[in-house]
């Protein structure tokens, strides 16, 4: 269960630690593209699956914590209604597309293979729909005529449903069996006010989306490539069938296809070895990240599951790759933007409209729009957005939402008209016929395809990926280990005398670019007397910026959206701009810096959202960096008006960046919100996000490799839209930096790419989010 007070790990300091070992996932991509490595699925029975754990063993979880698969052999009912129903799927596409009356759903992917694709869904409590197409076809003249195909199809079909249905309930029940204590009970509580006990109450609640493909890809078509590119599932996992291949000639069997790639948890590219007793494959999707991942109390994130990055590469061939899925998505009442996804698809449409994002990051739904959609549904290609949308930010951004006027399209956004609902980064109207709609962060770097991660929108511009491209920003110097020494933090982090003192050290974990990042030792010393809190945040790092606040209970990201919190910084907060950061001329003397109150936004974590202090000049409040380590030092009763609970218990939240001067992403190590027990100081709760991934606000300077190899197998987000939409770009900073929701012209100075301060490849945050995002 959740460790209490006695059984929180502590961290101790044994020697000086290194703020950040880091393996560039370049590296581990040239490792990969060097080796042909292989491996078998973790295997179960069904029966193993249904029965229970033995005490203290977890070995599906662990499964699904290494590789994010998991192969279940000998389900009663599959096996032979598998090979049925899918030896007989390419002849029933053959016969519903000889009818002119029943159309087929089919997807030309980028190496020239077909897909044609049935689609259905099983509801709530596994309650199937048709097969629409099949059903369409088979009441039809035609159908009624001969189709000896399409009727074994959907005799088969039927009983493999039936048993793929038993076996997705019953690996929830065993997945919700080893979570056990480590999730809170309920698991998550809808808006409505319905409770979800657990994972397979959420599973069973669920809609779950199902697709029959079938892949051609002749001989003759001389494409080479992927066919399928690097990504993770939408949802919260998927349930497949290794791919078959159905011979093109009558009476060929059918055999086991290869090709299905996943990068492992070192970044290496490797094949995944079938065999034909793997009747069904479960694998963990984006969506686990926010319902289970998040809400995980495990300490050491050994429970984390892991969203696996896929491929699909396929040999040209006269037969056809054969291929189930079923898809498990949230119930309605947790996530309603996908209830028109699934109404699309009861009614025979492929779910196109699912799309998986970039490395990193979550999925994303955008049922509005026709999106080129890969194996699951994934967009990609970016050619599918509306004639009024930019693809950016994987995904479509909608003009109109970005500060444009209504009916304004990609072609002639950035022409002059009456209106002058336009936006130009110059303010120059010469420029007009010039300037280009381009993808855009705050300073003013243009990504090339839209596939990038970061705080990205549609602006008219001249600048372009080659004279502003996407950089990291300058990094802060680090400490000296030479002078920063395990003596000097001891005497920093033990001045004044309190009654107590928390540790607030946070594990160490994989970075979502697959860093590993050290938790720098942290504490919160205090003493309550006279009705005031008598603190101290001292923390083993450099200065970026330092903050301690009240967690608003029930906000977004578990608390932080809509925080008050006390946030000091090495620059003063009124020269804050989302392109140039803080000016900062001496991050040593108070006297130069700035200790604010704030409240988070409560939907945008950006700091540009939120960057006008609530309280600007606050009493007995400071700040001490030495050079090595850093301190927040108070004497509060409230915050921007919101007291303490000091006879009881409060939820409160920190959160630090030595990385950048930015007021950027804190990283997974150095941020936590945890409830406190006042009068003895000991920590009740912590709700930890151990999965190391990057902020939706944050900026990744990618390298080539990963540019063609986008995954999010360890990335946290809502699947919320609003979490990734920066449509309230509110404020406007010295005509720099800020993209109003307004829609009048936006006048900015543009930096030459020979004066930009960013000049080296890394990972940054661009407008990056804070605390616990």
């Amino acid at each position: 269960g959740t460790p209490g007070p006695s059984q929180l790990q502590i961290f101790q300091r044994q020697d000086k630690k290194p703020t950040m070992k880091y393996t560039p996932i370049a590296l581990l991509l040239a490792t990969a593209a060097s080796s042909s490595a292989s491996m078998a699925p973790h295997r179960m029975t069904h029966a193993s699956l249904k029965s229970s754990p033995a005490a203290s063993t977890t070995p599906l979880v662990d499964a699904l914590h290494t590789t994010g698969l998991v192969a279940v052999t000998s389900v009663a009912g599959l096996s032979e209604s598998k090979a049925g129903m899918l030896s007989n799927l390419p002849g029933c596409i053959a016969d519903v597309e000889s009818s002119s009356s029943v159309k087929v759903a089919t997807a030309v992917l980028p190496d020239g293979t077909v897909r044609k694709s049935f689609a259905s869904s099983a509801g709530p409590d596994g309650v199937t729909s048709s097969i629409k197409t099949v059903d369409d076809y088979l009441s039809s003249s035609a159908g009624r005529a001969s189709s000896p195909s399409c009727e074994a199809f959907s005799s088969y079909a039927d009983s493999f449903r039936a048993a793929v249905g038993r076996a997705t309930s019953d690996f929830a029940g065993r997945l919700s069996s080893e979570l056990g204590g480590s999730l809170p009970a309920p698991l998550v509580t809808a808006s409505s006010g319905k409770a979800y006990g657990t994972v397979s109450d959420v599973v069973s609640g669920g809609t779950h989306l199902e697709h029959f493909h079938s892949y051609s890809k002749p001989v003759a078509s001389g494409e080479e490539g992927e066919t399928i590119e690097l990504h993770t599932d939408q949802g919260l996992f998927i349930a497949f069938t290794p791919g078959l291949v159905v011979g093109s000639s009558e009476g060929e069997g059918t055999g086991l296809s290869g090709g299905f790639h996943v990068r492992d948890a070192e970044g290496r590219r490797t094949t995944v070895n079938f065999d034909e007793e793997d009747d069904l494959v479960f694998m963990i999707g984006d969506g686990a990240n926010s319902l289970i991942n998040e809400r995980l109390g495990d300490k050491d994130g050994s429970k984390v599951l892991r969203a696996t990055p896929h491929a699909l590469s396929l040999p040209a061939s006269d037969g056809a790759r054969v291929w189930y899925g079923r898809m498990v998505l949230a119930p309605a009442d947790l996530d309603g933007d996908r209830q028109a996804l699934i109404e699309r698809v009861k009614n025979g449409g492929a779910a196109k409209g699912v799309g998986c994002s970039g490395p990193d990051m979550t999925a994303i739904i955008n049922s509005a729009r026709e999106l080129e959609a890969d194996e699951e549904g994934h967009d990609y290609s970016g050619n599918g957005c509306a004639e009024d949308e930019l693809y950016c930010w994987f995904r479509c951004q909608k003009l109109s939402d970005f500060g444009f006027a209504e009916g304004l399209t990609s072609e002639n956004a950035c022409l002059v008209s009456e209106s002058k609902k336009l936006r130009f980064l110059e303010g120059n109207e010469s420029d007009a016929g010039v300037a280009e709609l381009k993808c855009v962060n705050p300073r003013l770097q243009v990504h090339p395809t839209g596939k990038g991660h970061g705080d990205y929108y549609p602006v008219c511009t001249t600048n372009s990926p080659e004279t502003h491209p996407v950089t990291p920003y300058p990094a802060i110097e680090q400490q000296n280990e030479e002078v920063c020494d395990l003596a000097s933090w001891e005497a920093f982090s033990n001045q004044g005398d309190y009654e107590h003192k928390v540790d607030l050290t946070q594990p160490d974990t994989e970075n979502f670019d697959g860093s590993v990042l050290e938790g720098d030792e942290t504490h919160l010393l205090y003493t309550v007397k006279d009705g005031k809190l008598h603190g101290r945040i001292v923390t083993d790092q450099v200065f970026g910026w330092l903050a301690f606040g009240l967690g608003n209970i029930g906000g977004k990201h578990n608390g932080m959206n809509g925080a008050n919190v006390i946030l000091a910084a090495p620059g003063p907060h009124a020269t804050y701009s989302a392109a140039t950061g803080l000016e900062v001329t001496d991050s040593q003397d108070p006297s130069t810096g700035s200790v604010a109150g704030y409240k988070i936004h409560e939907a945008d974590s950006s700091f540009r959202h939120w960057a006008v202090p609530v309280t600007p000049d606050l009493a007995d409040v400071s700040f001490e960096f030495d050079g090595c380590h850093t301190a927040l030092t108070f004497e509060v009763d409230e915050i921007n008006g919101q007291g303490f609970n000091f006879d009881g218990i409060d939820t409160l939240i920190w959160g630090a960046n030595s990385q950048d001067y930015f007021v950027g992403y804190h990283g997974p190590t150095n941020r936590m919100i945890f409830d406190l027990d006042w009068g003895n100081g000991e920590i009740l709760a912590r709700s930890i996000d151990v999965t190391g991934e990057a902020p939706a606000d944050e900026e990744v300077a990618e390298t080539d490799a990963e540019k063609d190899d986008h995954d999010h197998s360890e990335h946290e987000h809502d699947a919320e839209k609003e979490d990734h939409d920066h449509s309230e770009h509110e404020h406007e900073t010295d005509g720099k930096v800020e993209v109003p929701a307004g829609s009048e012209p936006l006048e900015v100075e543009e930096e030459s790419a020979a004066s930009s301060k960013v000049s080296f490849v890394g990972l940054v945050a661009a407008g990056a989010a804070v605390f616990l995002h």
